[in-house]
């Protein structure tokens, strides 16, 4: 009898563990139905694969293991994505609340007959080559946003590490957007319309035949109308940028038999480039700009190899719209009080 008092806790204890890994394959059984479902939906299902589905039984993660994608649509057509596991945080699309929490782990772009598949030449052939690199590593990205129609507000955020080459990040606050649903509509609309209809002149003569011209000065007000919050971006050097400015070092600067030493000279001619870039810089640099020159400073020592990162940081004081944006690239008078209300500074790592 005296056991009693750990048998009974011990039993209740097994009792909870069965329970809980019985919920789990519960709701891993519920979220596949659902992936497979929204895949259907949205006539994908043949092209995404996976091992398993996993869920945890009081919590919102769903983790996808395996998961390979395969398109044979001509436009897409060899393209191939294997991702180690995806992550699905959060996800909710009701018309008033939108949210997702994605993070893509161990993902890679599979390639046959020893040849880099098309994606790693398109997107990242130029990075492989200048930092001296034949293959791209699996790589980890995580995408994150969330809007509130309540409050009219939207966030988002990502991550994005390439192992041996760089990370980055970045996040963005807006605000005064309304009816996102409707919003996406209209602006989907409009990069359609831009796209195929050539000049603005005539996809307004267009757009006024067919009788939509309405629907497009409303979803180009409205989006001009979104006024910008706080934003960030890093860039943080994983031995791309330094492996690069060696390699340019050592092919890229001439060098004179009879001037001595090699180093030397490769030493003097990367100081002669970097006060050049310093100074097309400088002159390129909106004049609203907070500590410009050291923000010139902070950035090119990354791009060159001699710092791990820099941050860019924007905190508006006064409100500015996306159209403000337009606007300053129409007039660059008025690009350096735009610089000001954005209220912008780079950082060193």
């Amino acid at each position: 009898m005296k056991y009693q008092k750990f048998i009974i806790p011990g039993a209740i204890g097994c009792l909870f563990l069965v329970s809980y890994i019985a919920l789990g394959i519960y709701r891993s059984g519920q979220e596949e139905k659902r992936l497979e479902d929204w895949l259907y939906d949205n006539e994908l299902d043949g092209f995404v694969q996976w091992q398993s589905v996993s869920a945890s039984p009081f919590g919102s993660t769903v983790t996808v293991s395996g998961v390979e994608v395969v398109v044979d649509a001509a436009t897409f057509k060899g393209l191939e994505v294997s991702v180690e596991e995806l992550r699905i945080k959060d996800s909710t699309n009701e018309p008033d609340l939108k949210s997702i929490d994605l993070e893509f782990e161990g993902v890679t772009f599979p390639a046959s007959d020893d040849q880099p598949s098309a994606v790693v030449k398109l997107l990242f052939a130029e990075l492989l080559a200048g930092s001296g690199r034949d293959q791209l590593q699996p790589l980890d990205l995580s995408i994150q946003a969330r809007y509130d129609d309540d409050t009219s507000e939207a966030d988002m955020s990502f991550s994005l590490r390439l192992p041996e080459l760089f990370a980055a990040a970045g996040s963005a606050q807006v605000a005064n957007v309304r009816n996102l649903d409707s919003l996406l509509e209209g602006v989907t609309t409009l990069a359609v319309d831009s796209s195929f209809l050539g000049s603005r002149d005539l996809r307004r003569m267009l757009a006024n035949q067919l009788g939509v011209l309405d629907d497009l000065n409303e979803a180009e007000r409205r989006l001009r109308g979104i006024e910008l919050g706080d934003s960030s971006f890093m860039l943080e050097d994983l031995g791309y940028f330094k492996r690069r400015n060696l390699l340019k070092q050592r092919y890229d600067y001439a060098l004179d038999p009879v001037k001595g030493d090699a180093d030397e000279q490769r030493r003097e001619a990367f100081e002669r480039d970097l006060r050049k870039q310093e100074k097309d810089c400088r002159e390129k640099l909106p004049r609203g700009m907070d500590d410009g020159e050291q923000a010139c400073a902070d950035i090119l020592a990354l791009l060159n190899g001699q710092s791990d990162g820099f941050r860019v940081i924007s905190e508006p004081e006064e409100r500015v719209r996306l159209g403000d944006l337009e606007l300053a690239l129409q007039k660059p008078e008025r690009a350096s009080r735009l610089v000001e209300r954005l209220n912008q500074r780079v950082e060193a790592l």
